[in-house]
C-alpha cells in the first residue's frame, strides 16, 4: 500500500537552529547520545587491521544495540547509532555506510555486508515509519544501495548480488513548469521474501514483492511483483520459468 505523497524541505528557508535540530536528527536518536557516540567512532573507527575490529567489537556496543559478537571494518559509517540493531555475527566490511532513519534499521543474525553497502533512510520528508529490515544469513554484495523512504523487508537467506538498487520513493514529474526536485514523490514498500536471489546490477521498484525462492536475472528493472519459485528477466523484468521448490531440489 502506497504512502501519501511526500515534499521535500527547502533547507534554506531554514533557520540556523532548524538546520542544527535536523543535522542532529539525521545523525542520533537524542542529543545526549551525541557526544558518546561521537567520541567512540572517533577513538575506534579508524583503525586497522585485527586490531580495530576487536577495539570496535568490544566498544561499539556502548552506543549500537547489538548481540555479540559483530565483526566491523574500519571506515564503517554509523548515523543514528541508536536506532541500528545488528544481530550476531553480522559482518560489516569497509566503507559500508548505514543511515538509520525514522524506524531504523535491523539486521539478522549472520548476515554480511560488503564494501560500500549503503543502506539509506532519511526521514526528514516527514514520511512516517520508514525502516529496513534484513533477515538472517543474508549476502549484500559490493556496491549495494537501499534508498527505503518507506518499509523495505528482506527475509532470511537472501543473496543480492553486487550493484543492486532497491528503492521504495519514486519522484513526482506530472508538472512542465516546475522542477522534480520540487514536485515530490511518492512511497511504496519493498519486500524480497525468504531464500531469493537479485542478480547483479538489478534494480527493485517500489511497491514490488519478489516471492520466496525467486530469481531476479543480473540488469533486470523489477516493476511488478515476482511470484515465489519464479525467474524474471529484462527491462521491465517479465517471468520467463517458474518451478515448484522440489523440481529445483531435484534439478540442482
Amino acid at each position: 500500500m502506497a504512502e501519501p505523497p511526500f515534499r521535500q524541505p527547502e533547507l534554506a528557508q531554514l533557520g540556523f537552529r532548524e538546520k542544527v535540530g535536523l543535522y542532529l536528527r539525521t545523525e542520533t536518536t537524542h542529543p545526549l547520545r551525541f557526544v558518546a557516540e561521537q567520541l567512540v567512532f572517533l577513538l575506534v573507527s579508524w583503525v586497522p587491521t585485527t586490531l580495530g575490529v576487536a577495539l570496535r567489537a568490544l566498544l561499539y556496543p556502548l552506543v549500537v544495540p547489538m548481540r555479540w559478537p559483530v565483526l566491523i571494518e574500519r571506515g564503517v559509517s554509523l548515523h543514528r547509532p541508536g536506532a541500528i540493531r545488528l544481530g550476531a555475527n553480522v559482518y560489516l566490511a569497509e566503507h559500508v555506510c548505514l543511515m538509520a532513519g525514522g524506524e531504523g534499521i535491523t539486521i539478522g543474525d549472520a548476515t554480511e555486508l560488503l564494501p560500500n553497502v549503503a543502506l539509506v533512510i532519511r526521514d526528514h520528508r516527514g514520511i512516517p515509519h520508514p525502516r529496513i529490515t534484513i533477515g538472517r544469513r543474508c549476502s549484500l554484495n559490493v556496491g549495494t544501495v537501499v534508498f527505503s523512504h518507506g518499509t523495505t523487508t528482506i527475509g532470511d537467506d537472501v543473496q543480492i548480488g553486487p550493484g543492486v538498487v532497491i528503492t521504495t520513493g519514486n519522484h513526482l514529474y506530472a508538472d512542465p513548469a516546475a522542477p522534480v526536485r520540487v514536485q515530490g514523490g511518492e512511497v511504496a514498500p519493498v519486500t524480497i521474501e525468504d531464500g531469493a536471489w537479485i542478480g547483479a546490477k538489478a534494480v527493485i521498484l517500489p511497491g514490488v514483492r519478489i516471492g520466496a525462492g525467486a530469481v531476479v536475472a543480473a540488469g533486470a528493472v523489477v516493476t511488478e511483483d515476482v511470484p515465489s519459485h519464479a525467474l524474471a528477466v529484462g527491462v521491465p523484468a517479465k517471468v520467463v520459468r517458474s518451478w515448484t521448490p522440489v523440481e529445483r531440489v531435484a534439478r540442482g
